[in-house]
């Protein structure tokens, strides 16, 4: 953006210009304690643990019907908390620090930017849960001795 100075030519006018990789990682600060944390780790570490619990506690001829019926209520369940971990990560966002905020706003740079950073970095989160759910399951998998089975299961729901 350009203003006309004092002799009539233009010159460009000063403005904060931080990357959209920099407020991502502000965002990521102000979100790594309290409820987004838990709500990125608990989830996954509750479902992956009851579902190596009950896979663990069948017997070996009854493996099968238990991880098609676990793994697929698994998921269902995971496809149902996505929602809900959205609006509490909006939620947790709500509650940053608010003196970040200010301090942020004090910046001439378009606000559209934080808005963006805010979503990369929640998107972020929910996908380190989705991952962390990924690796119990294929953990549980490799334990119970039938990863090619539940990759197979997997995939074909």
């Amino acid at each position: 953006m350009t203003a006309p100075g004092a002799t009539g030519k233009a010159h460009a006018t000063a403005r904060d210009d931080p990357s959209l990789v920099l407020l991502s990682t502000l965002a990521f600060a102000r979100l790594r304690h309290g409820l987004p944390i838990w709500a990125t780790l608990v989830p996954p570490l509750a479902m992956g643990a009851l579902l190596a619990l009950t896979v663990f506690t069948t017997p070996a001829s009854a493996r099968d019907q238990v991880w098609d019926h676990w793994l697929g209520l698994t998921l269902y369940l995971w496809a149902a908390l996505t929602p809900m971990s959205a609006g509490l990560y909006a939620i947790g966002t709500q509650q940053a620090d608010e003196d970040a905020k200010r301090v942020i706003y004090a910046y001439a740079f378009p606000r559209h930017r934080l808005l963006i950073a805010a979503v990369a970095t929640i998107t972020a989160l929910w996908a380190a849960s989705a991952l962390l759910l990924t690796a119990l399951i294929f953990v549980a998998a490799l334990v119970c001795g039938a990863p090619a089975d539940a990759l197979g299961r997997v995939w074909r729901i």
